[in-house]
């Protein structure tokens, strides 16, 4: 085969495997997704794609995967620091990767996390403040995890639920086999046959969450992870007031919420970033955000 055709047939194999891979997860076929790797051996959805049919955990793979785009996306210099932060990341998607990116490795930064977990497991500000001296608040309203965040944690834990309005009282849904998976009552995604724990929460909204906690006006990175009340979360937050270098939310996919988002932030000064590596994020800067790894 002539090198010119072997260019040729390169160039259609790079063009051929997203376009299988997209045509499959729009068919639901995951085995034509994962059929993407025939034509591009490098095609690194389609080797996750494998690993889900085949019973794999993606949760293991999907940082690495999600890194390994990353790389792909940015300049060598961001490469090389992704490469040096991908084994103490703790984030599902590495955002936390993301967050220091874009923050171009700041020093005793300021975040607020939204949904938080067990503040280790999947945290997206661990990194952070443990490994560039960053502080900021854990809010998380599920019982299960309070003791373990403030154990672990420096930042200061807030267990009201945030939401568009403060001084609720609403239903908090507690998954008792996965607590990641739980959120308000009324707006949490369902997520297969769940055992839930139900109690009652008092609700404040991102600014008065702010406010209370002395935050500043410039907070460098907002994380929104709330299984399903991500949108009333935004909503409780002025941003003609207040001025955030990074969101990352989480959509699941929900293409409604990702246009309310893109609806609420655009018009405030932020734009998108790595739209096709965020998976069931959506991730957003100011635009006055420049840094040299993005």
């Amino acid at each position: 085969m002539s090198k010119k055709m072997q260019t040729i047939r390169k160039s259609l194999s790079v063009v051929l495997a997203p376009a299988v891979y997209s045509l499959g997860r729009a068919l639901n076929r995951p085995d034509v997704a994962a059929s993407s790797v025939k034509y591009d051996q490098y095609y690194l959805r389609g080797y996750l794609e494998l690993l889900r049919i085949n019973n794999r955990s993606a949760e293991v793979v999907t940082p690495l995967v999600t890194a390994a785009l990353l790389c792909a996306s940015v300049p060598n210099e961001g490469g090389k620091l992704i490469k040096d932060l991908v084994s103490i990341s703790h984030s599902q998607l590495v955002q936390d990767i993301v967050c220091v990116l874009v923050s171009e490795q700041k020093r005793e930064g300021y975040f607020v996390e939204v949904g938080v977990g067990d503040g280790e497991t999947l945290s997206n500000t661990l990194l952070l403040e443990r490994d560039f001296g960053w502080r900021g608040i854990l809010a998380e309203p599920a019982d299960r995890f309070g003791s373990a965040i403030r154990g672990k944690r420096k930042a200061v834990l807030d267990t009201r639920a945030v939401t568009a309005r403060s001084g609720d009282t609403l239903v908090f849904e507690e998954d008792v086999y996965l607590g990641e998976l739980s959120g308000l009552a009324g707006v949490r995604e369902p997520r297969g046959d769940q055992t839930l724990r139900k109690y009652q929460v008092k609700t404040v909204t991102m600014d008065d969450l702010l406010d209370e906690h002395g935050a500043p006006e410039c907070i460098d990175y907002i994380s929104i992870d709330t299984e399903g009340s991500e949108l009333q979360v935004l909503e409780g937050l002025s941003l003609n007031r207040r001025r955030v270098g990074l969101f990352t939310i989480e959509h699941n996919l929900n293409l409604e919420k990702i246009a309310a988002i893109r609806r609420k932030l655009i018009p405030l000064g932020y734009r998108q970033i790595f739209a096709g590596i965020s998976n069931f994020d959506i991730w957003f800067v100011h635009n006055d955000v420049s840094s040299r790894y993005i």
